[in-house]
């Protein structure tokens, strides 16, 4: 026949019920048939309590930069057997790489269920992404002639917050300026170590974020002074003559490359007499030099280091 039925704690009058306990706490279903009889049992319903949980990056912040490598996820004892999601998580790692640098940040997750009760927690804790800085190396001199002294290095962006050093080392004619900026030595890093290329790297932090981008790499040499190198002579390869009658002959020059003996086929010769033929070559004319002591100059520059020579000879012309 029907049955009537009754729950305590107003939780209704059906056979069935639902109801979401905050608590482990005893109900008691009451069950009355036609007749009036009835009996009562009671139910306990336990409430088993949720893991607490926690985790926090190795960093110990929540904000990364892009490129700073990845980063250790980790769970807060005891509950520690969980596992991570989220942009960029691979296993208890976070790689801010992968998961991009975003003004909006990552939402990265740790779940973990106890296997005595079967309930389960998860935490969602949000992870900025700096990126890192935008800097730049481009422009600077890849070759410093040792006629200039010395030579700067120029970081951009170019202030207080970036460094210039050696990949090699500290030297003591490489200085970094604090600013930005470096300056070379140029003659002290001939004396050191001749005619030689470096990489110097500029590390530059953004100082609102923290991040830092180095391996900004720009390799450059020192150069030996090309006026060394470079001579000019008689076309038949003797040497300038120091003394000409007026009434003589035209004398014809060319340039060349004292180490290799090779012929030079640009720059500019000038003096008194002089007709540059411009291809490495000149004529000389005593009488249109005239009487007395004439420098006679080449000057020359180098089309791939842009380091220049600046060579003369004297040439004494008498009447005959």
């Amino acid at each position: 026949g029907p049955y009537q039925y009754s729950w305590s704690h107003d939780l209704g009058s059906t056979k069935d019920v639902t109801f979401t306990p905050d608590q482990t706490r005893t109900y008691d279903a009451t069950v009355r048939n036609e007749y009036g009889c009835q009996d009562t049992k009671p139910v306990e319903v336990v409430v088993n309590p949720l893991p607490v949980i926690d985790f926090n990056l190795a960093t110990g912040t929540n904000e990364v930069c892009e490129n700073e490598g990845t980063v250790a996820l980790i769970p807060v004892a005891p509950n520690t057997g969980g596992a991570f999601s989220g942009p960029g998580v691979t296993g208890n790692f976070f790689d801010p790489a992968a998961a991009g640098a975003s003004l909006v940040p990552h939402n990265v997750s740790y779940t973990f269920q106890n296997t005595t009760t079967g309930c389960s927690s998860t935490i969602t804790k949000p992870v900025i992404v700096h990126p890192e800085p935008n800097v730049s190396v481009l422009g600077n001199q890849t070759n410093f002639c040792a006629d200039q002294v010395t030579g700067t290095l120029r970081g951009n962006p170019e202030n207080s917050n970036g460094m210039w050093t050696l990949a090699t080392g500290a030297r003591p004619w490489f200085t970094d300026n604090g600013d930005g900026r470096a300056t070379i030595d140029i003659v002290s890093a001939l004396a050191d170590a001749g005619e030689s290329s470096y990489t110097a790297d500029y590390i530059y932090t953004n100082p609102t974020t923290g991040c830092v981008s180095n391996e900004n790499y720009h390799t450059f040499t020192v150069r030996n002074d090309l006026s060394d190198d470079v001579d000019f002579r008689l076309l038949d390869d003797s040497p300038v003559p120091t003394e000409l009658c007026q009434d003589g002959a035209d004398i014809d020059l060319k340039a060349f490359l004292v180490s290799t003996d090779a012929a030079l086929t640009i720059g500019n010769f000038s003096g008194p007499g002089i007709s540059d033929n411009g291809n490495g070559t000149a004529v000389f004319s005593p009488e249109d030099a005239g009487t007395g002591t004439h420098v006679i100059s080449y000057t020359y520059t180098d089309p791939s280091t842009l380091c220049s020579a600046d060579v003369s000879h004297s040439i004494k012309i008498g009447t005959e």
